[in-house]
């Protein structure tokens, strides 16, 4: 009996024991939280360690001189790369492609045809009216100085009848064309009743280009683009879509023109074509084939006509449409809204 008391006692006493020690773990109070010394000014300036942002300033030094080399050896990849692309495949003379080649960035479809004068494209950029009321210069003076600045511009002879000729041009003759060294020279005193100087000088030495008569005179060029020619010839389909008054005209005169592309202008309408009268064409309604190919040289004069509307209907709105007829250029809808070898304009005379 004596032992199993004492076995009891032991039991209860490890059981206690047991129990109790958790309790006294547990209810032991936390200590003191640990803050360095310093806190975040000491971050920013260590004085015991002699650091900035916790780097030394040789650390800090040593990250500048890297980064100094990381941007100059990105600068010069850039421009190698840079010198590569434009310098040694892209010419100052002529663009990589051009004229009239498969994947050409200016176009294989042909030249753009443009009139000169134009309305002002701050005031009317969304139109094409050329509007002057007769006997008016200060109405007409803007077209007509569009006219004088062109003819003024013009590669000419130093002075007229002289002979001498400017820098890279020549006298062409068909069938000599224009090559890389010297363009040929356009002559202004083809132009007529159109051009700047008027041959007679009993009537006016400065012409108007006929805007005070109501007859106005309108320019026509065919936009540049390098190393492009034209076929020089108007045959089969080109010649069946020309007008009848063209195809007399080349039947009449295309031996002694020579190689040469067409330009023809008429109403847009059937009431247009009756308002507009008759067109007067210099040198006439052609450019030799002569003046191509633009190769940029030096003192290069775009190649145009003059057309010279006779008694136009005046107080009426006339529609009128040009278009280049060329076995090259195929002028079909779409090219006439990219104004490819086409164009189309309305005057209004007062």
């Amino acid at each position: 009996m004596a032992d199993e008391e004492t076995k009891t006692l032991k039991t209860t006493k490890s059981k206690r024991s047991s129990k109790t020690l958790p309790q006294e773990q547990d209810s032991a109070p936390p200590g003191p939280p640990i803050v360095e010394e310093g806190g975040w000014k000491k971050f920013v300036w260590n004085e015991d360690k002699r650091e900035f942002l916790g780097r030394t300033g040789k650390s800090w030094f040593l990250i500048f001189v890297f980064y100094v080399i990381f941007f100059i050896s990105l600068f010069a990849f850039f421009m190698f790369n840079w010198y590569l692309v434009l310098f040694l495949t892209v010419s100052d003379d002529k663009p990589s492609k051009h004229g009239d080649r498969i994947g050409s960035v200016l176009y294989q479809d042909g030249p753009g045809l443009s009139i000169r004068p134009i309305p002002d494209r701050q005031t009317n950029s969304n139109t094409a009216l050329i509007w002057f009321s007769v006997g008016s210069y200060e109405n007409f003076r803007y077209w007509k100085n569009q006219l004088s600045a062109w003819f003024y511009n013009m590669p000419k002879e130093t002075p007229p009848g002289s002979g001498s000729l400017p820098e890279a041009t020549k006298e062409c003759n068909p069938p000599e064309v224009s090559n890389g060294d010297k363009s040929c020279l356009v002559p202004i005193e083809r132009y007529g009743a159109c051009q700047p100087l008027l041959p007679d000088t009993s009537i006016n030495t400065i012409t108007d280009f006929g805007y005070s008569r109501g007859e106005p005179c309108i320019l026509l060029k065919l936009n540049r683009i390098y190393d492009w020619s034209p076929k020089g010839e108007c045959t089969g389909d080109c010649l069946k879509e020309a007008p009848t008054e063209l195809k007399d005209y080349m039947s009449a005169n295309s031996a002694a023109i020579g190689e040469a592309i067409y330009i023809w202008c008429q109403g847009q309408y059937e009431h247009d074509q009756e308002n507009l009268g008759s067109i007067e064409y210099f040198p006439g309604p052609y450019i030799r084939k002569s003046y191509f190919p633009f190769l940029n040289q030096k003192n290069y004069q775009s190649p145009f006509i003059m057309m010279q509307l006779k008694r136009p209907l005046t107080g009426a709105v006339i529609a009128i449409e040009c278009k280049v007829y060329d076995d090259r250029l195929e002028i079909d809808d779409d090219k006439k809204l990219k104004n490819i070898g086409y164009t189309k304009f309305q005057i209004l005379i007062d």
